[in-house]
């Protein structure tokens, strides 16, 4: 449950890739976990606010307030009180996010990454040690 964009949108973005591969223009592969990889540094940075590389659930409300309590529990999966990168990433995965978000990077929505595509997108994520809140993601994504 990272504060990718919503939690709901981050989780809805990262679950729409199903699959571990998607077409590349070229009729080559792109291995799409890369991505998933790219979106969950970027949710994490967003998310921990101190640096310390664990995210509290009152770091993960300010940049998600739509993450309740129960919901930061459910996906504190070694009950430590903090989220790691892992369990971020699990979150936002059973929540959809995954696939949400690729449908934003598949720009023409040929069901494929083109170069381009994921060029614009790492363009995009450049900017995301600025950024504050899962929403601000989701809107440079658009």
């Amino acid at each position: 449950m990272i504060k990718l964009l919503t939690p709901a949108f981050l989780v809805a973005a990262l679950t729409a890739c199903n699959t571990t591969s998607s077409q590349v223009e070229d009729g080559g592969t792109q291995d799409v976990s890369l991505i998933e990889d790219k979106l969950t540094s970027a949710a994490f940075e967003i998310a921990d606010a101190d640096g310390d590389g664990a995210v509290t659930l009152s770091e993960l409300q300010a940049a998600n307030p739509e993450t309740t309590e129960e919901r930061f529990r459910l996906t504190d999966g070694d009950s430590s009180g903090t989220l790691s990168p892992r369990e971020l990433e699990i979150g936002i995965d059973r929540r959809g996010g995954f696939v949400t978000l690729m449908t934003k990077i598949d720009e023409d929505g040929d069901g494929r990454i083109s170069a381009e595509e994921e060029q614009r997108f790492d363009q995009a994520l450049a900017a995301a040690s600025e950024l504050r809140t899962f929403e601000e993601l989701k809107r440079i994504l658009d």
